[in-house]
């Protein structure tokens, strides 16, 4: 790290202090300079191509006009990346009334990944990351439910029997249309505020998908510890979605509904598997988006709801 602020003539540093890190291996340093600060950020040691993937993704994001932090320097060799600094508030930490303020704009930078998803589908950086089809929500987010919240957090074990019960019922339930870019991790903890203006972050997950499914992450975010809050935001979500989309509001919310419910599966695996692996400060999610999937379950998805019951899942 020291001789890479070197080579870039960055030495003068005066403070070097590590942050808490996210979910991921990586690890952040905020550099303080006379008048300045920057964010160093070195990569996961087995996973370099995350690296990669955040520098391309930031950069055509920041083309289209995306709000991401500037990334000022990213080396190939060793996967170091330089970006700006936005400080320290994520969207989980203001008020509600910041919120109020904030939500439409983050709703507006939602439709901006549907207008640039022409200008993606033409981009080399489409194929970082496989697209959202079934195949993959069935692997990395049903599967990983299956794998890290019943066999390793619950301690049960999930029969082929009720494996393939659940992906007739998932089959039936939602068929993704691969129409926009998608963040794929659109939540409170991946947006920054700085001067009262959100930031997208953590980005290099981004890939071809359904629309619905990062309006589906911020509605059932579990982060957000307030649900009548989030659903309160439906109507007007529905309302701006409609319009982009030529559907009607109650299209649009039945649509947010079902993919909340496939991002609430990935999620609760998510919180489960960083909580065993030794970031226990995620445990404190595992019980919100609980209670979350098996509300929208029994309210919107009963059938799947009676045979994870049947099999004592919930």
């Amino acid at each position: 790290m020291y001789s890479y602020l070197k080579k870039l003539n960055l030495d003068s540093w005066l403070d070097i202090k590590k942050l808490k890190g996210d979910g991921s291996n990586r690890t952040f340093f905020r550099i303080t300079f006379k008048n300045y600060s920057l964010i160093l950020i070195l990569p996961d040691p087995l996973n370099k191509k995350e690296a990669k993937n955040f520098y391309l993704v930031g950069k055509f994001l920041k083309s289209q006009g995306i709000p991401i932090p500037k990334i000022f320097h990213w080396e190939e060799s060793s996967g170091i990346t330089l970006t700006e600094d936005l400080g320290d508030t994520h969207l989980a930490d203001v008020t509600y009334e910041t919120k109020a303020n904030l939500y439409p704009k983050l709703i507006k930078i939602l439709v901006l990944f549907k207008e640039i998803f022409e200008n993606y589908k033409n981009h080399p950086i489409m194929g970082l990351n496989p697209a959202y089809d079934f195949e993959f929500l069935w692997k990395f987010e049903v599967m990983y439910f299956f794998e890290w919240y019943v066999k390793k957090y619950k301690k049960l074990k999930a029969s082929e029997e009720l494996v393939e019960e659940v992906k007739d019922l998932i089959i039936e339930f939602v068929e993704p249309k691969l129409n926009s870019f998608i963040h794929r991790d659109f939540q409170s903890k991946n947006i920054m505020i700085k001067n009262g203006a959100p930031f997208v972050i953590d980005f290099q997950g981004a890939r071809k998908g359904p629309i619905f499914y990062d309006l589906a992450s911020l509605i059932v975010d579990p982060y957000e510890k307030n649900w009548d809050f989030l659903i309160s935001n439906l109507n007007y979500y529905s309302k701006v979605f409609s319009k982009v989309l030529n559907l009607s509001t109650e299209e649009v919310k039945v649509l947010c509904i079902k993919y909340g419910i496939l991002r609430l599966h990935q999620a609760l695996a998510a919180y489960c598997k960083l909580s065993l692996k030794g970031k226990s400060w995620f445990k404190e999610f595992i019980p919100i988006a609980e209670k979350r999937l098996q509300n929208l379950l029994k309210s919107h998805f009963p059938k799947l709801s009676k045979l994870y019951k049947q099999y004592n899942i919930f």
